[in-house]
């Protein structure tokens, strides 16, 4: 979101080259809050359970909220809820890429419709699905490399 969010303020076409790109500010800051959610119930920790609304209320009064180990500060976290993937007016050379479980893996409903939308407002929109493990999801460090050859091919059609 954040590239998208610059891509705004340049005054030229830009090509855009998004992995697994986050859609919605507000989604990715409701799974956040619910690992610290997770995390209580599983902790069997009853004293000072919170729900993800109680965490969202504390973020607004300027508090900052302990998730899986890392701060989340209200700065952070409020601008981020109000964020959504958007690409700039200009026409954009967009490619969207998403890492499944096996080959004959689809692109996710989200993708398909802001790809749409993004298409019929002129941007050329190149998509594709790779199979690999989601290396974001893991605690180890874990490599796609499917992803990376589809990069790569994606940026030698940009030369072409």
């Amino acid at each position: 979101m954040l590239i998208c969010e610059t891509a705004h303020h340049m005054d030229r076409s830009v090509a855009l080259l998004l992995w697994q790109p986050v859609v919605s500010g507000k989604q990715l800051l409701q799974q956040f809050l619910r690992l610290k959610v997770a995390n209580q119930v599983a902790a069997r920790d009853d004293s000072e359970r919170r729900g993800t609304q109680q965490l969202r209320a504390e973020l607004a009064q300027g508090r900052s909220v302990e998730v899986a180990g890392y701060t989340l500060a209200p700065e952070l976290a409020l601008p981020l809820e109000a964020a959504e993937l958007d690409v700039p007016k200009t026409p954009t050379r967009i490619t969207w890429l998403e890492v499944g479980a096996s080959t004959d893996a689809e692109l996710s409903p989200t993708a398909r419709l802001r790809i749409a939308a993004w298409q019929q407002a002129g941007h050329c929109v190149q998509a594709q699905v790779v199979s690999g493990s989601r290396f974001w999801q893991t605690v180890e460090i874990s490599e796609c490399p499917a992803l990376v050859d589809a990069t790569l091919q994606m940026v030698d059609r940009w030369s072409e």
